[in-house]
């Protein structure tokens, strides 16, 4: 979203002498790649993940060395696909340092909130739709130790005195054991902390978010959890590869909720094979945890360069009826689509009592003590 911009920047830098370095997490895929590393003025678009090796890189950039020596740094080639290798998954994140928040202007905002990440990628990783997993950071799940992570709680805790923190995992209990490490051991290493993050309810045989899981993570200070319901209707979850059983995520919010926990969820428009009935579904399973549910993002569908959708549609679009692809933005990584199903009147009917119930869960007062995060 940002390609146009950026251009304006590496004429400036280019009019100024000044190289210029641009990464971000979807450079994984070719065909972005492509679109990007002839930008005019870059010197080098990093692709992969390449903490480790950064300051070598910076030195090879500053001395106007070759750059596509480096594994992880893409460099334009005239006419010809690009040069350079994508870096592969960092197997090893106990390695990565922690981050320096020290320059950081908090002094601009009402709370210390300090994001933390304990894994990249999904322990699922199959959800159709999804590119956080075809990003640079997805590629497989990896995991740093429960000790990694602790340390850095404590770190920035006696550094910055902070006590809230935001766990920006996909699946914050992909490492049931971290999940876990940190839900035992937070308020010893950072007193008085609060957090939030991000779950899957899984159907694996413990997924960490059994009754009294939830009970120990909100005496932990877990004040918020969210998780990726996309839509009430079974059918349609299985279609998405969602890895979840509706029933499941009933019990999870009942659960949550009881434990004093605020929960969120996060839904899907227009996924194709969706029909009328399966919006209703999503509309009746909000109307029944309504107390439950504290906040629901509705997303229309957006198909992305890459994903597993993506890449089907592309292959056999005979499968996707009611599917229409208008054009493929490989800039912004977006295929820009068109689908007949949702604009037919018994659809129409079926979102707007969905879209009744999103608005009656969003409009109510948040709970005390999830407003610090807000």
């Amino acid at each position: 979203m940002y390609h146009d911009v950026c251009e304006q920047i590496c004429v400036m830098c280019q009019e100024r002498g000044i190289p210029v370095l641009i990464g971000g997490p979807y450079f994984a895929q070719p065909e972005v790649i492509s679109k990007w590393v002839k930008i005019p003025g870059l010197s080098g678009l990093v692709a992969g993940e390449v903490e480790l090796e950064l300051p070598s890189i910076l030195q090879t950039l500053l001395s106007q060395g070759n750059l596509s020596k480096h594994v992880g740094i893409m460099v334009a080639q005239g006419a010809n696909s690009p040069k350079g290798q994508i870096a592969p998954p960092l197997l090893n994140l106990d390695l990565v340092p922690i981050p320096d928040f020290s320059d950081f202007p908090w002094d601009k905002y009402p709370n210390k909130i300090v994001p933390v990440i304990t894994g990249r990628g999904c322990g699922w990783g199959v959800c159709s739709f999804c590119s956080d997993v075809t990003s640079s950071a997805g590629r497989t799940y990896r995991s740093r130790s429960s000790k990694n992570v602790l340390t850095e709680l404590q770190s920035h805790h006696k550094q910055y005195q902070a006590s809230r923190f935001v766990f920006t995992d996909l699946k914050l209990n992909s490492n049931v054991e971290v999940w876990r490490s940190i839900i035992s051991g937070i308020q010893t290493i950072a007193p008085g902390s609060q957090w939030i993050g991000s779950v899957h309810v899984g159907m694996e045989g413990d997924n960490g978010l059994s009754e009294a899981d939830l009970r120990n993570a909100a005496i932990s200070g877990c004040v918020r959890l969210t998780t990726g319901l996309e839509t009430g209707s079974q059918r349609l979850a299985d279609i998405m590869k969602k890895g979840t059983r509706i029933d499941a995520i009933s019990s999870f919010l009942q659960h949550a909720s009881s434990a004093g926990i605020s929960c969120r969820c996060t839904m899907v428009l227009g996924y194709p094979g969706e029909t009328s009935d399966d919006v209703q579904a999503s509309a009746d399973f909000l109307a029944r945890h309504t107390f439950e549910i504290e906040r629901v993002s509705l997303n229309r569908l957006n198909i992305i360069a890459g994903t597993t959708l993506q890449r089907s549609i592309k292959s056999a679009p005979h499968k996707f009826k009611g599917i229409t692809i208008l054009q493929e933005d490989d800039a912004q990584a977006l295929v820009k689509h068109q689908n007949s199903v949702v604009g037919t009147l018994k659809h129409r009917r079926a979102v707007m009592h969905l879209l009744t119930e999103v608005h009656r869960i969003n409009s109510r007062e948040l709970s005390e003590r999830a407003r610090e995060f807000e």
